[in-house]
């Protein structure tokens, strides 16, 4: 069990996160439901860079898949349907096509900066 806060109203409401919570469909008040989480099949690299409003991301389940966001939301979202594209492509022209990762992570991190050359 997860023990956390959710803030509701002005008031401070206690949440958990109950392996129960996993079995059910339904998403009662102050508790948190596996369904809702964001699905995608493969996991996900976010890469921050020194613009504001410039994200990069890549799939390392994925091969060949990359793109660009405004924001971390717009990565997932591009990344969501993106993926789904890329695996119907590689379809198309016979290219093995990887698994779905069963659990995949959604990391979010500041991108490499290359070393000056001097």
């Amino acid at each position: 069990m997860l023990n956390g806060f959710n803030s509701t109203g002005g008031s401070i409401r206690p949440w958990r996160l109950d392996e129960s919570d996993h079995q059910s469909n339904t998403v009662a008040e102050g508790t948190v439901n596996k369904s809702t989480m964001i699905e995608l099949p493969y996991s996900l690299v976010i890469e921050a860079t020194e613009e504001p409003d410039y994200f990069g991301f890549y799939s390392p389940d994925l091969e060949g898949f990359t793109g660009i966001g405004h924001s971390v939301e717009d990565c997932l979202y591009k990344a969501k349907w993106g993926m789904k594209e890329h695996v119907e492509l590689l379809k198309e022209q016979h290219l093995p096509v990887p698994a779905e990762d069963p659990d995949p992570k959604i990391v979010i991190q500041n991108a490499e900066r290359d070393a000056a050359i001097e």
